[in-house]
């Protein structure tokens, strides 16, 4: 990071000493040498020292604006000149040449504008939009740590825990984009994809944007921009996953809830905090009471079995050509008066997009292996809830499996 940081630095001070000098012959090159000063100044602030993470690589993101804003100036005051010495040479009416003026005043005022904003961030980070948005997510804002051990709140979880799509880092505790955002205070998750289309005399012009929009529990929305489809698709589907009580869709859905009533809203977060609360017993639940083994055709067992694990391993069986891995209850599991004892999953290329289900029934005293069980060929997710019935030793609906004969893990079928 260090090693790029010092050549954008060199790059950046190349170019503002190009525009520094061409600033010279409109402003003077007292005021251009200031100005050289000034950007030198912005790039020591900014490089080393304990703050060289991943947030203050965002603001020197930001310092090619400046240079932006100092041929906004530029370009506002060249004008400006060129327009008086015209008027001088040969005087037209005001009216004439109030457009071109306005033009240029709006020009410098926004090159300034930039610069200040730039300068700002770079010079003071605490007063940047990025502290100010991390400062705003603790629970007591007023009584916020200095900017350093802000960020470093950030840095530290993105560099353990951070995934990256793009200009989107997501960690455990933090999302970093143009802003912070804290995961445990997201609401929603929305984005923008749509093409404008800009018509002039020279053509149509097309540009796609796409954008990233959290809301959080005070509905405040923070905003990523994104400049490829598959990075913005990721982030999405990776924070759904994080979050899956969280609202989710284009952001013409985030609307509604940006105009409910407080009261309104109060109740939406009621609802939601009640489906996290349910979530999560429903996943000591799932584990509480589980009296079953995981077995892989490779013989590693397992009795902590939880539902992502179940679904890796489905998935990766899915990759194969054909694999199997089995649910062995340590006690019988009984199902219409008879008792079952281990629920066999196979899935692979070779079945498509199927999943083989086989309940093999425990063996008859003095039987040294089950002569039965029943079969089910189903889609990955009716697959997915089968085994999470077993595991939590539901009654299985049986009417549409077959009667098979097992043989080991061969059998033939015979239909009822």
């Amino acid at each position: 990071m260090k090693e790029s940081s010092g050549r954008r630095s060199v790059l950046f001070l190349i170019l503002a000493v190009a525009v520094c000098i061409g600033l010279g012959f409109v402003l003077g090159f007292l005021w251009s040498a200031l100005l050289l000063a000034l950007a030198v100044m912005i790039i020591k602030k900014v490089n080393g020292g304990p703050m060289d993470g991943y947030c203050m690589a965002h603001l020197r993101k930001q310092l090619p604006l400046a240079l932006v804003g100092l041929l906004f100036i530029l370009a506002g005051m060249g004008g400006a000149v060129y327009a008086w010495m015209m008027y001088k040479e040969t005087p037209v009416e005001w009216p004439n040449v109030i457009g071109g003026v306005v033009v240029a005043f709006l020009g410098i005022v926004i090159g300034f504008y930039q610069v200040f904003v730039v300068v700002r961030d770079a010079c003071f980070p605490e007063k940047s939009a990025l502290a100010q948005s991390i400062r705003s997510q603790l629970e007591h804002p007023d009584e916020a740590p200095d900017v350093v051990e802000l960020f470093s709140m950030v840095d530290n979880d993105i560099a353990e825990n951070g995934v990256w799509f793009g200009p989107l880092a997501v960690g455990k505790e933090w999302v970093l984009g143009d802003e912070a955002s804290c995961l445990a205070r997201v609401r929603g998750i929305f984005y923008l994809d749509e093409i404008r289309r800009h018509h002039s005399s020279n053509g149509t012009k097309s540009t796609r944007i796409l954008q990233l929009i959290l809301l959080d529990d005070r509905r405040q929305t923070q905003t990523t921009d994104f400049l490829s489809p598959d990075d913005l698709e990721g982030a999405v589907l990776y924070l759904r996953e994080c979050l899956p009580d969280a609202f989710y869709g284009k952001k013409a859905q985030m609307e509604p809830l940006l105009e409910q009533t407080e009261e309104q809203w109060y109740q939406t977060e009621a609802e939601l905090a009640q489906q996290r609360a349910q979530r999560e017993k429903d996943k000591n639940d799932f584990t509480k009471h589980q009296n079953t083994i995981l077995r892989r055709a490779d013989g590693s067992v397992t009795s902590r079995i939880t539902l992502p694990l179940l679904r890796d391993t489905l998935e990766e069986c899915q990759k194969s050509i054909e694999e199997t891995f089995f649910l062995e209850a340590t006690q019988p599991v009984l199902i219409d008066d008879t008792a079952y004892l281990s629920l066999e999953c196979t899935a692979g290329t070779a079945l498509g997009t199927q999943v083989r289900l086989l309940l093999t029934q425990a063996p008859q005293t003095g039987d040294a292996a089950p002569a039965q069980g029943m079969q089910l060929f189903a889609q990955p997710e009716q697959a997915m809830r089968v085994m999470t019935a077993w595991l939590q030793r539901q009654t299985l609906d049986l009417t549409q499996w077959t009667l098979v004969s097992v043989a080991g893990s061969r059998f033939k079928t015979n239909r009822r």
